[in-house]
């Protein structure tokens, strides 16, 4: 129990560290450039691979349109 404790905790930090990466990189000036300038593009392949692992009858497109997780967030950039 102490090591998965102790795992779940270096997670956590290890999530957090990432999750400020991330924000770090999205708030420099020439990154808030470019997606000013791609917006609509960039708009549509959100849409697009926001919705990939959403397969049952009852999404709601346009509520979760406006959120990403991070794995969904991952895999965005990376494709």
């Amino acid at each position: 129990m102490d090591s998965y404790l102790k795992e779940s905790a270096q997670d956590r930090g290890k999530e957090q560290r990432e999750r400020k990466q991330i924000n770090d990189f999205m708030g420099q000036e020439e990154v808030q450039n470019i997606f000013y300038r791609y917006d609509q593009a960039l708009k549509h392949m959100f849409k697009f691979y926001a919705s990939q692992d959403k397969k049952d009858v009852g999404f709601n497109l346009e509520r979760d349109m406006n959120s990403m997780n991070m794995r969904e967030l991952i895999r965005f950039a990376y494709q």
